[in-house]
């Protein structure tokens, strides 16, 4: 009898109300991160490591503030690769 002192099957507690909260919110977050993505590289153009520039006074984005210059880029990291981003300092506004 090997398996006598093992119980057969363990119920875990139901997730309290707290848990699932957090657990939509971070896999919404997570699922509109993959989805943007996705449109981004069904776009064209795109390519990983690369700084997009949005044009200057363009409302095509969520939250345009026409006093903003904006930039994005998705970065491909993984345990084998590692990027350095340099970003200048920003003059004369």
């Amino acid at each position: 009898m090997p398996y006598a002192r093992s119980p057969r099957h363990v119920m875990a507690a139901p997730p309290t109300t707290e848990e699932v909260r957090e657990a939509w919110i971070y896999l919404v977050a997570r699922a509109l991160v993959v989805r943007q993505e996705m449109m981004d590289r069904a776009g064209e153009g795109f390519a990983f490591n690369m700084i997009t520039y949005n044009p200057l006074g363009s409302a095509n984005f969520v939250n345009p503030n026409f006093d903003v210059a904006y930039l994005e880029g998705w970065i491909a990291l993984d345990e084998h690769s590692y990027a350095v981003i340099d970003v200048p300092k920003v003059e004369g506004r």
